[in-house]
C-alpha cells in the first residue's frame, strides 16, 4: 500500500580504541587531517605498517552514526557500516545483504556534495555532466548519472566480480577526467540538442514559469554561451567542485561475496581518486534560494494521467523534509480517496539550463503532487469548480481532528516497511535505493519518522499549500464532467 521510495560481516579494519586519559596519546597528522580517538601506533600496526598517506583499507566509523538515544526508538542495522579512509576523505557505507539472486552483483553509488560553490553555472555543469558521460562510454562504462536534491552528481553503477576494477576508472575519470577538444565540441552540440528538444522543453516548462523570465537568459542567448565554454573553463570550474566537494559511495553487495573477495573488495573504492575531499559533515544549503509561486499557472497536457494534477513547489533541505511532504500526500490521499490518487508522487525540478549566472540556484527546488481523479458523479460543471472542490478538501484536512492518528498508522507502518527491506525480505534493487537516498542518516531513520507529527504537516499544509497558488495540469481528455 505505502511505498517509501518514491522520495553484516565486520571486515577488517582499524580498531578504535578509547583514549586512555592518563597518557599522552599521539595524533597522526598528515596532508591537512587528523585521525583523533585512535591511537596511531597500534593502527599502523594493525595493518602491518601501511601509512596513512597510502591506506588503501578504511577505517570503520560506524559508531559515529549509529546511536540509540534515550527513550526513542532505534532501527538497529547490523548489515550496514560506514567506513572512511583518511588519505582521500572519502566515505563508503556497505550493505551486505544475504540471500541476493545474483552473487556477484554489486550495486554503487558514488555521490559528490558541493559544499558551496561562489560562481555556479547551470550551463557548465550540464556540460561538465555531458563531457563525463563521453568519457563514461568511451570507457564502456554503463553508468546513469542523476542528481538529488543534496548532491552535485550522482553515478549508478552495477558491477560484478570480473568488472569491479572499473569502480577504480569511474575514480579516475571522476577526480582527473582528461578532456578533449573533441570531446568538447561533440558535448557541445549534443547540450544544444537537448535544449531545443520537446522533451526538455516540456521537463522545464513548469520552474521557468515560477521563476519568471528575468533569471532567465534567452535560447539563443544560452547556445551562444554553451559555445563559448572553452575547456580551460570546464576544468577551472570542476576543479573548484572537487576542491569544494565531500564524496560518498552507497555500495549494496551480497554478503557471501564479500567474505570471499575481501581485500580486493575494500581497497578498490579509494583506487584512482587523485584528490582529498572535504570531510563528511552536516551539510546545509549555502546558496539554493527558495522557489515559492504566486501566479496562476495552468498547463494543459494530454499526456498527463489524471484529470487535474497540482503541483505546490518547495525546497528540500533534509531526508525529514521528503518524509514530511510524503506523509502529507498519504494523508490527504487516505482521507479523500478516491479523489486524490495513490499515484501522486514528489519530484524535483530540472535546474534549466537557460538560468542566469547571478547566484541563482533552485538545485534543491521540487514539488509536492496530488493527482485529482473525482468519480464524475459530483456536481461539478466546469475546471473552476474542480479546482476549487479540490482546495476544499485540503481545507478539510487542516481541520480533521483524527487526522493524527491516521499519521501515526502511516508512520508505524512507514517502519515496518523500513525493516523488512533493510533486515528481512533483500530484494537488491529496493535495499539499495533506500541505502542511495538515505546514505549514513538510514541508521536514525526510526527517530526521523517519530520527530513528525500532525503539527509539521499543519505548518507544511499552511506554508506551502495555503500560503502559495499551485501549478494546475489539467487534461481535458479525462474530465468526467464533459458531454
Amino acid at each position: 500500500m505505502i511505498n517509501p521510495i518514491n522520495i553484516s560481516t565486520n571486515p577488517i579494519c582499524y580498531k578504535k580504541t578509547p583514549v586512555n586519559q592518563t597518557s599522552n596519546p599521539q595524533v597522526l597528522q598528515q596532508d591537512n587531517f587528523e585521525l583523533s580517538n585512535y591511537k596511531s601506533a597500534q593502527a599502523i600496526l594493525v595493518r602491518n605498517n601501511i601509512s596513512f598517506k597510502n591506506l588503501v583499507m578504511p577505517i570503520e566509523i560506524t559508531d559515529k552514526y549509529n546511536k540509540k538515544s534515550e527513550g526513542m526508538e532505534h532501527l538497529d542495522l547490523p548489515n550496514i557500516h560506514v567506513y572512511e579512509y583518511p588519505d582521500t576523505n572519502l566515505q563508503v557505507i556497505i550493505n551486505s545483504v544475504s540471500n541476493n539472486a545474483n552473487k556477484n552483483k554489486i550495486q554503487s553509488s558514488l555521490s559528490l556534495y558541493d559544499k558551496g560553490i561562489v560562481n555556479n553555472s547551470s550551463i557548465k555543469k550540464s556540460l561538465l555532466m555531458e563531457l563525463i558521460k563521453e568519457k563514461l562510454n568511451k570507457n564502456n562504462i554503463q553508468a546513469s548519472l542523476n542528481e538529488d536534491y543534496d548532491t552535485f552528481i550522482n553515478i549508478d553503477f552495477q558491477s560484478n566480480t570480473s568488472d569491479l576494477q572499473k569502480i577504480k576508472l569511474i575514480n579516475k575519470i571522476i577526480t582527473s577526467p582528461k578532456f578533449t577538444e573533441q570531446d568538447l565540441k561533440k558535448c557541445q552540440k549534443t547540450l544544444i540538442n537537448k535544449l531545443n528538444s520537446k522533451k526538455y522543453q516540456k521537463a522545464t516548462a513548469e520552474i521557468k514559469q515560477i521563476i519568471g523570465e528575468s533569471l532567465l537568459n534567452s535560447k539563443d542567448e544560452t547556445i551562444k554561451n554553451i559555445q563559448n565554454l572553452s575547456l580551460e573553463d570546464i576544468e577551472t570550474y570542476y576543479l573548484e567542485i572537487l576542491k569544494n566537494s565531500e564524496a560518498q559511495y552507497a555500495v549494496t553487495v551480497d554478503k557471501s561475496f564479500l567474505e570471499h573477495n575481501r581485500n580486493s573488495f575494500y581497497s578498490i573504492f579509494n583506487s584512482g581518486i587523485s584528490n582529498k575531499f572535504q570531510k563528511t559533515s552536516e551539510r546545509k544549503l549555502i546558496n539554493a534560494r527558495p522557489i515559492f509561486n504566486n501566479k496562476n499557472i495552468l498547463i494543459y497536457d494530454d499526456d498527463n494521467n489524471a484529470y487535474l494534477t497540482f503541483h505546490y513547489p518547495v525546497m528540500v533541505a533534509s531526508n525529514r523534509d521528503k518524509l514530511i511532504y510524503r506523509y502529507l500526500e498519504l494523508l490527504e490521499f487516505f482521507w479523500r480517496e478516491p479523489y486524490i490518487s495513490e499515484e501522486s508522487s514528489s519530484q524535483k525540478y530540472i535546474q534549466p539550463i537557460e538560468l542566469k549566472n547571478n547566484k541563482n540556484d533552485f538545485s534543491n527546488s521540487g514539488f509536492i503532487e496530488f493527482k485529482f481523479k473525482p468519480t464524475g458523479k459530483e456536481k461539478i460543471s466546469s475546471n473552476e469548480q474542480a479546482i476549487e472542490t479540490f482546495r476544499a478538501i485540503i481545507e478539510t484536512l487542516y481541520d480533521e481532528k483524527l487526522a493524527s492518528n491516521t499519521l501515526e498508522s502511516i508512520k508505524n507502518n512507514d517502519k515496518e516497511i523500513f525493516e523488512d527491506i533493510l533486515n528481512k525480505n533483500y530484494d537488491s534493487n529496493r535495499t539499495h535505493e533506500l541505502l542511495k537516498m538515505y546514505k549514513n542518516d538510514i541508521f536514525k531513520i526510526y527517530e526521523t519518522i517519530d520527530s513528525i507529527s500532525i503539527e509539521d504537516l499543519r505548518d507544511s499544509m499552511k506554508q506551502i499549500l495555503f500560503a502559495q497558488q499551485p501549478i494546475i495540469i489539467i487534461n481535458e481528455d479525462l474530465n468526467p464532467y464533459k458531454n
